[in-house]
Order: C-alpha cells, then sequence, then structure tokens
C-alpha cells in the first residue's frame, strides 16, 4: 500500500475525518504540531483515530534533531502533504521539499481571508514560496482564482469540496414544519420560527451585526446562537434595545447540535471574514438555507442567491434582516431554498473530496513509480 504523510497544526474533526477516509486506499499517517488552538474549542479537536496513525510531535522537537528533515526524506517516493504554508514546520518543510529534496508534493488550502487586505511583504513571501513544481489542493474556485492571483498556473491547482461530513451524516430529505415545531418545543424554543448561528464568539464572527438585526425581525422569530458564553458586549446590545427571543447556548459537539439543525428554519454566518466556514456545510445538510457575507469562501462556493440562500455585503445589518424576514414569511421560498441546500450539501462529502483526492494521488504515485 502506497504510503502518504499530512503535517498539520491542530487535528481538526473534519481534517482527521478525510484522512481516515484516505486510509482506505493508503497507509496514512498524520503529524500534527499542537495539542490546543486558540482558534477553537479544544473539546473540538481529534485526537485518536483507530483508521489512520496519528502522532503528535512539538515543533522543536521536528526541528531539533533534523527529524523533519529525515521524515521528509522518508516519504520522498511517497504521497506528502503540507496542511497550510502557514505554520512554521511546513513553511520549512516546503523549502526542504522545493529546494533539497526536489521532489513534487502538495500543500492543502481549505480558504482564505477573504476581505482582508494582505501587506505587501506577506503577499511577496508567499510568492517567493508559491513558486515551485508542486500542487495545491484546495476548496473551490474561490480559492483556485486567489492562489492564480499570485502567478501560479491553473494546473498546479486541483480543486474539491470541502467536507466536514459523511453522507450518512446528512438528512435523506427535509424535515416538515410539524416535525421542526415539535423539535422546537422539545428545546424549549418558544417561538415558531429560528434563525440558527453556530460561530466562535470573537469580533470578526460579528454576531453583534446578527444582533442588531433583531429589533427589525418579527416578533415571532427566535435568534439562537451556540458556540460559547454570552459576553458583556452582546448582553449590552440586548438590553439597550429591549430584544427578546434571543437564545445563547454554550460550545456543542456536532452530535448536540444536530437537534438545533433540524428545529431551524434559516442560518446565518455573518462573518466579516471566513477561511471557509464549515458550519455552512453543515447548515445546509440539514437543509436549511443560508445567509452569509461576501467575504465568506463557503458562502462564495455553496450559496447561490435566491435559489438556497443569500449572500450580502458584511455589516449590513439592515440587508440582513430583510433576507431573512423575506425568506421566512416565504414558505414556498423557503421550502425551495431548503431543498436546495441539501442538494449542494450532498456533493460536499468526505467520500467524494476523498474519491477526488485519490485520483489525483494515484496519476502523482504513477508518475513517481516511472521516475524510480
Amino acid at each position: 500500500m502506497n504510503k502518504l504523510l499530512l503535517i498539520t497544526g491542530s487535528p481538526a474533526p473534519f481534517r482527521i475525518k478525510w484522512c481516515e477516509e484516505l486510509s482506505k486506499y493508503y497507509d496514512v499517517l498524520v503529524l500534527y504540531t499542537k495539542k490546543e488552538d486558540s482558534e477553537c474549542n479544544t473539546k473540538w479537536l481529534k485526537k485518536e483515530s483507530e483508521k489512520c496513525d496519528l502522532k503528535y510531535r512539538k515543533i522543536s522537537d521536528l526541528l531539533r534533531n533534523g527529524d523533519l528533515f529525515k521524515l521528509l526524506n522518508f516519504y520522498k517516493n511517497s504521497i506528502v502533504i503540507f496542511d497550510g504554508y502557514g505554520i512554521l514546520v511546513n513553511f520549512i518543510g516546503i523549502m526542504y521539499m522545493k529546494i533539497c529534496v526536489r521532489k513534487k508534493f502538495f500543500v492543502n488550502i481549505d480558504g482564505w481571508q477573504c476581505g482582508v487586505r494582505e501587506k505587501f511583504l506577506i503577499k511577496f513571501i508567499k510568492k517567493i514560496l508559491f513558486k515551485g513544481k508542486y500542487f495545491f489542493l484546495v476548496s473551490g474556485d474561490p480559492t483556485k482564482e486567489n492562489l492564480m492571483g499570485y502567478g501560479i498556473l491553473e494546473n498546479r491547482i486541483y480543486v474539491h469540496n470541502l467536507s466536514p461530513l459523511h453522507s450518512n451524516e446528512m438528512l435523506s430529505q427535509i424535515l416538515t414544519n410539524n416535525d421542526k415545531l415539535r423539535l422546537k418545543k422539545e428545546l424549549e424554543i418558544k417561538e415558531s420560527r429560528v434563525v440558527l448561528c453556530v460561530s466562535r464568539f470573537i469580533e470578526l464572527k460579528r454576531i453583534e451585526d446578527l444582533l442588531y438585526s433583531k429589533k427589525y425581525l418579527d416578533d415571532d422569530i427566535a435568534i439562537v446562537i451556540i458556540g460559547g458564553k454570552k459576553t458583556e458586549a452582546y448582553n449590552s446590545i440586548i438590553e439597550k434595545d429591549n430584544l427578546k427571543g434571543i437564545y445563547f447556548l454554550d460550545f456543542m459537539q456536532f452530535d448536540d447540535l444536530q437537534k438545533y439543525y433540524m428545529a431551524s428554519d434559516i442560518f446565518v454566518l455573518p462573518s466579516r471574514t471566513e477561511v471557509w466556514g464549515l458550519v455552512i456545510n453543515e447548515a445546509m445538510s440539514f437543509g436549511l438555507p443560508v445567509i452569509a457575507t461576501t467575504n465568506c469562501v463557503a458562502a462564495k462556493s455553496m450559496v447561490k442567491n435566491d435559489w438556497n440562500g443569500n449572500v450580502i455585503e458584511p455589516y449590513d445589518v439592515k440587508a440582513l434582516a430583510y433576507q431573512i424576514n423575506r425568506i421566512l414569511n416565504d414558505n414556498n421560498m423557503l421550502t425551495k431554498m431548503s431543498v436546495n441546500s441539501l442538494k449542494v450539501a450532498k456533493e460536499y462529502t468526505i467520500e467524494n473530496m476523498a474519491a477526488i483526492h485519490k485520483r489525483i494521488f494515484d496519476i502523482y504515485i504513477k508518475e513517481i513509480n516511472n521516475e524510480i
């Protein structure tokens, strides 16, 4: 069985699930360098796997004794994937493979900080790093177009449908309104319609814009926000405008989130920038129309205006409220968007993503074998 090495930062569950699917075809080693990650809840990370070899190594240990270079030389005739280029070990590894090993390899990129102006020095360093004959695995055409802006030729970029879910983790069909009302009652949500947001509670997610939109929404629309403890800033907005029907819930694992996805009627992610936005995949897998911003790469890839949701400009509170009211007050539109969201979600599965990569890697392995 051919070997595959993935070097990553923190062991994100969707990444490990992807590697577990690839382990059907390859002998997979996942090397991760972070046990904790400031950008996510540590409980979310997946540090064990029965299907692929999952190992933790400190960056300092990998570099101190040249273990990183020994590892890359060992895998030089195999599939090597650097998960991103921003962490030190991957930056050094990419440069080492380019200059010393001189073998082709892959860099996986989930997306980019859309809407954030890049500093000249960072862009200059990226252009140097991106030169070479290696390949990129990217999430959707928007990410591909962004990479091509650095002068990368199209034939070096392979596009896949990024997903955190297996096909059996998605609904087979959308729920009826009665089913949703029953779930709302079970979850002690009094309102008849629910807007759901699942997010970390940090500034770039713009939870406050969703809160500000509440005063423009119909009274029977609840907003359920899951992902942390309600902050003083959020509480201040609620008290100032005397907002009702807002529910804050702490971080939940996906198994616990499922009931909230099923009970909800629409999903909102108002981020001012979002490298991808995996919660959009999750929401659509439960048949939810999505409202997100133009700076969310998942929305740019998966949401088509008036077909399965709407993409709006960040910070536009009134546009957000208008789209929520418009969709929830039109049952035909809501049903159409729900059906279409589920259709799109089923194209974005772990199985499909791994199958795309297997086709790519099999071609690469043939080339490697011909060179040996």
